[in-house]
C-alpha cells in the first residue's frame, strides 16, 4: 500500500479514504432520486445498475495504480459508495411497499442482522485472504468485483422476472401501483378490524 500513500502516512490515506465514503453516500441519492420515478420497476432497475456500478468500481480500484495510485483509490471508492448507498435505500423502500406496517419491524430487524453478519463475514474473509492465503490488494479486489458480477446478474435476473409481472399487471389494467393501493388498502382494513376486535 505504499505507493498509494503519497499524500500522507497511512492514517491520513485511511482519514480520506474515509471522507470518500462519505461524498459518495451523499452523492449517490442526491443523483439518482432525480432520474429515478417512485416505481416499483423503477427502483428495482436502479438497484441493479447500482449493483452493476458497485462490480465496476472494484474493477476501478484494481486497476488505480495507473489511474493515478490514490486518486483512481479515491474515485473508486467515491463510485462504489453511491451504489451501496442506493442500493441501501431503494431496496429498504421496496420493503416498505411490499410489507404491512405491522410487519416492518421484523423484517428490518431480520435485514440488519443480516447486514451485520455480512460485514463481519467479509472482514474474516479479507483477513483470511491477507493472512493466509497470503493474496494481494488487487487480488482481492479482483475477487471482490466478481463477487458483484454475480450479484449483479442475480438482480438482472430478479428485474426481468419481477418487469415481466408488472407489464402483465399493467395489461390486465390493475398496474403496480394499483396493485400497490389495493394491497395497502386491504393491510388498512384488516388493521382497522384488528383494532374494534380489540376495543371490543
Amino acid at each position: 500500500m505504499t505507493p498509494f500513500q503519497s499524500l500522507g502516512d497511512a492514517s491520513v490515506t485511511l482519514g480520506l479514504i474515509y471522507a470518500c465514503v462519505g461524498v459518495g453516500c451523499q452523492l449517490g441519492p442526491l443523483l439518482w432520486n432525480h432520474c429515478t420515478p417512485q416505481k416499483e420497476k423503477s427502483l428495482l432497475f436502479a438497484v441493479v445498475i447500482a449493483f452493476v456500478q458497485m462490480g465496476i468500481s472494484y474493477v476501478l480500484l484494481v486497476y488505480s495504480g495507473s489511474l493515478g495510485r490514490i486518486w483512481g483509490m479515491f474515485a473508486a471508492t467515491v463510485l462504489r459508495t453511491m451504489g451501496s448507498s442506493i442500493v441501501w435505500i431503494y431496496s429498504t423502500l421496496l420493503l416498505q411497499r411490499a410489507v404491512s406496517g405491522h410487519m416492518q419491524g421484523r423484517v428490518f430487524a431480520i435485514e440488519q442482522a443480516i447486514c451485520v453478519l455480512s460485514e463481519i463475514g467479509s472482514i474474516v474473509l479479507g483477513g483470511i485472504f491477507f493472512d493466509r492465503l497470503e493474496w494481494s490488494v488487487e487480488e482481492t479486489c479482483q475477487v471482490m468485483g466478481l463477487v458483484g458480477g454475480c450479484v449483479s446478474l442475480f438482480w438482472v435476473l430478479v428485474y426481468g422476472v419481477r418487469y415481466h409481472w408488472c407489464m402483465r399487471a399493467e395489461g390486465r389494467g390493475d398496474g403496480i401501483d394499483g396493485g400497490l393501493e389495493t394491497a395497502y388498502a386491504m393491510v388498512a382494513m384488516a388493521e382497522a378490524e384488528e383494532e374494534n376486535s380489540l376495543r371490543l
